[in-house]
This record gives C-alpha cells, structure tokens and sequence, in this order.
C-alpha cells in the first residue's frame, strides 16, 4: 500500500488543534456553554447557554456574577462560586448537581454542571469553562421494561 501525504490543512493533529478556536465549538454546540473568570464573573456564553438559563436577551451579562442575574437560579450564587472555586484547584475539575428552574417554562429539572479550570499558555488558572445538561433520570422499571423490549427484539432476528 502506497503511503499519501496527508492534505495537512485538513488533517487534525496535535499541531493543529491551536489553530481551532474553542469559542467555534461552543458557538456551534447545542450544549450550554460558558466561561467565568477568578472572580466567578461571566465572560462567555453561547447561544444555548444563554436560553437554557432564561437571561433575558437585551442582559449584558459580560462582568456579572450570578447573583446579579435577573433570573430565578441566581439564587444559588454563592454554590455556584464554591464550585468555581473547587473547580480551579481541581485538574480534573468539579462536577454538581443542582435542582432549580430552567428554560423559558421555567420548569424545575436535574441539572448536571461539570467545570473545569481554564489555563493561561503558562499554566496559570484564569478561571473556569464548563457546560450543563438536563440530567435525565431513568428509573429501574424504566430500564427493565426498555431492556425487555430490546431483548425481545434481538430474539425475533
């Protein structure tokens, strides 16, 4: 088999991964995403981030915390800021589940947040980046009747 120079500008490798800007993956994820400084202060959210938390569209929340959001979770600020905090002494970074009023039906659902700490090129900690989810809860009848039904249909093949 003949070896082929790979087209570099289209191949992904370890060089190359500086030349991809993370803000262009969040900006294109589905995913809530957002950035905070050392001071738990905002400095980005994506589109899905920001209609997940309900911040309403003209809020300049550049420079804010959380409890100076206008919305029903910023109650929980000062969590949040304990898992910042957690979360830039941490390599792995943190992980929490919070409880509150998401979206704009503001409905009370599971929330599974991990951060992580956000280095400078020097491998100082700027603060955090993370992303959220609705946390899906599945209960054991819910498993047992979906594994039956699966396992019924592996049997008729």
């Amino acid at each position: 088999m003949e070896n082929k120079p790979m087209n570099k500008g289209k191949c992904l490798t370890l060089e190359s991964l500086n030349a991809i800007p993370i803000l262009a993956m969040m900006e294109r994820s589905s995913l809530p995403w957002g950035m905070k400084d050392k001071n738990s202060r905002y400095v980005y959210m994506n589109a899905a981030s920001l209609a997940y938390f309900n911040v309403p569209e003209k809020f300049d929340f550049e420079g804010m915390t959380e409890d100076e959001f206008p919305c029903r979770w910023s109650a929980l600020a000062q969590y949040y800021q304990l898992h910042d905090r957690k979360a830039e002494q941490t390599p792995g970074g943190a992980e929490i589940i919070t409880m509150t009023y998401y979206g704009k039906d503001q409905i009370l659902e599971p929330n599974y947040c991990p951060k992580f700490p956000l280095y400078s090129q020097t491998g100082e900690v700027l603060g955090t980046i993370f992303y959220t989810k609705k946390l899906s809860c599945v209960s054991i009848t819910d498993f047992l009747i979906n594994y039956d039904h699966r396992l019924s249909r592996s049997r008729r093949r």
